[in-house]
């Protein structure tokens, strides 16, 4: 008997499975909130989510369809953004995330927990958005955790400890770092473990800095301004800033920002640190800013020894850039 080539047993095995994977399997394949795997986002989702992080339950399917909040990891703030979009108006779930680092420094021996010597600072670099959180007091087996909530251009970043409770308060310093944000001016608002706006600030991404550093505390006991000397290095559209010996108390933590007004360039030296020791050290500080053109200009180092001082300008020239 002669068989026809819709008859053959391949070619319908290969349609069936075409067939499947086209029509019959889970919309969910992608689809940001769909923690079940059932095709839609729903209250199911909640639930599926509820049971995995609390109960035992399997994971989803595609784990990063539960990352409804763009945080990188999956915890009840998930559960929340989720509930908050299905019953009250919240945006829907984005699952297209950022990638972000945390880190935390161990219990600060000699320091008693105090929230007045709290603080925060937000730092762009680039377009890395660096959250610092000093001094926090927290449970002292601390694991600390952020989450990244998205609306418009609001940034909230969610702290969070997943560490087991102990009878005991430390101070900790937290640093989380966004890579990778999208050109734009952002409001970031820090939201601490228990649920408190600590910090809220206004960012414009990108900065012209992509980098500084230093090279710790040298020479210890110096006299001020011993040997200090500060240079501009220009290469292609890079602006580089050494300054050598730079006369800090030992104790600093140092950071950069750069900001422009028309032609003067001005660097701010900053001291963020609140421990205050008895001796003076030299640092090099080096720092680097893009996209400056060639051509004259005004360069000021401005240097803030602790948080609560004025800045104060250190150093002001002339510069002449690709000339």
């Amino acid at each position: 008997m002669k068989t026809s080539k819709s008859s053959n047993p391949a070619q319908w095995l290969l349609f069936a499975v075409v067939y499947t994977l086209l029509f019959t399997s889970p919309l969910s394949a992608g689809v940001c909130g769909d923690a079940d795997s059932n095709g839609q986002v729903d209250l199911l989702d909640v639930t599926y989510l509820v049971k995995y992080l609390y109960r035992g339950g399997p994971a989803p399917d595609e784990m990063e369809t539960a990352d409804v909040n763009r945080s990188g990891t999956i915890n009840i703030l998930d559960i929340a953004y989720i509930i908050n979009y299905l019953y009250r108006g919240g945006l829907a779930p984005n699952c297209a995330g950022y990638y972000h680092q945390d880190s935390q420094s161990g219990c600060l021996s000699g320091k008693s927990p105090d929230l007045d010597s709290e603080y925060v600072v937000f730092e762009v670099v680039g377009n890395d958005l660096h959250t610092y959180h000093f001094n926090a007091m927290y449970n002292c087996c601390l694991k600390y955790e952020v989450s990244y909530i998205f609306e418009g251009v609001d940034i909230m970043i969610v702290e969070s400890d997943t560490g087991p409770p102990c009878d005991c308060i430390c101070l900790f310093d937290l640093e989380s770092i966004l890579y990778d944000l999208a050109d734009g001016q952002y409001i970031v608002s820090l939201i601490d473990i228990n649920g408190h706006i600590v910090a809220i600030d206004t960012i414009v991404v990108p900065q012209s800095l992509i980098e500084y550093h230093d090279g710790g505390c040298h020479n210890e006991g110096a006299p001020a301004k011993l040997s200090e000397e500060v240079n501009y290095i220009y290469s292609g559209d890079t602006l580089r800033l050494e300054h050598n010996d730079a006369q800090f108390n030992c104790g600093a933590k140092l950071m950069v920002e750069f900001h422009r007004a028309g032609d003067t360039l001005r660097f701010y030296e900053l001291n963020i640190s609140t421990d205050a020791m008895y001796c003076i050290c030299s640092f090099d500080i080096f720092a680097a800013v893009v996209n400056i053109q060639p051509g004259a200009y005004v360069a000021e180092i401005y240097q803030q020894p602790f948080p609560w001082e004025p800045i104060g300008l250190y150093d002001r020239r002339v510069i002449n850039l690709g000339n």
